[in-house]
């Protein structure tokens, strides 16, 4: 059994079927608990290029930007961002917002290059908020900023971001009390130039890497070299577990 989506997708009710009770060997997921573990990417260290900080500052000039397709989401991240937005400028992109970017509009598939440069060139902060919470769940709208779209990222999710990523770039929105309390840091982060750049800077140390994720041949080298232990009696029950995912408790 194969994803990297999140668990709160209604396909997985598939999963129920009697007939599919202990037809899995194996699970590939990004649970950290699963046969082999797949994830949409990582960072790592690299030598930061040269760049003009105090000219990429000035040239900014917008507070924060979210590219969204998805207006009704599990994790509420829309209701999240409306009370966020009574502190802080935010724009949204996409269907669900009043902006666009590129030749189609909002796209990150086919209009990917454009929105990116637009967002590294007027924006300080980009809204990285999963659809879901669910644990080890962080995808690909974060690793898209790496290795050089100038701006910081700020999440939601349930992944542990201390645990999964390096320090000093990027904003939690689990380190503030409430949406406002977040707004009103994020407005005022925006106006202190020289705070703002230390966490720019930071950013540009890492770049991302994919995996080495081919599941032909991960599959191949399994059939050759392992033995499965056991069959997953019950995998919808085990995918679902109340640990997995879960509703958010940051909206009060």
């Amino acid at each position: 059994m194969y994803t990297r989506e999140p668990l709160t997708d209604k396909r997985f009710l598939e999963l129920k079927r009697p007939s599919l009770r202990g037809q899995f060997n194996w699970t590939r997921t990004y649970f950290n608990d699963s046969t082999f573990v797949s994830f949409y990417g990582g960072l790592r260290a690299r030598v930061p290029p040269d760049k003009n900080y105090d000219k990429i500052y000035q040239k900014k000039q917008f507070d924060v930007a979210w590219f969204v397709s998805h207006c009704n989401t599990s994790s509420r991240r829309e209701d999240y961002v409306r009370r966020m937005a009574s502190k802080v400028n935010v724009h949204i992109f996409g269907k669900c917002g009043n902006y666009s970017c590129g030749a189609k509009g909002y796209d990150m598939g086919g209009s990917k290059d454009a929105c990116l440069n637009m967002l590294s060139r007027d924006y300080k902060f980009y809204l990285s908020f999963e659809n879901s919470f669910c644990r080890e769940y962080l995808s690909e709208k974060f690793f898209n900023l790496f290795p050089d779209t100038d701006v910081i990222p700020v999440v939601r999710g349930g992944a542990n971001y201390t645990k999964l990523l390096p320090s000093g770039f990027y904003i939690n929105s689990k380190d503030f009390r409430s949406p406002e309390h977040l707004g009103n840091y994020l407005h005022e982060l925006a106006r202190d130039r020289d705070k703002y750049l230390t966490m720019l800077k930071t950013k540009t140390r890492y770049e991302k890497y994919q995996p080495n994720d081919n599941l032909s041949c991960t599959l191949c080298k399994a059939v050759h070299t392992q033995t499965p232990q056991h069959s997953y009696e019950d995998v919808y029950t085990w995918l679902t577990r109340p640990d997995n995912c879960w509703p958010p408790d940051d909206l009060g």
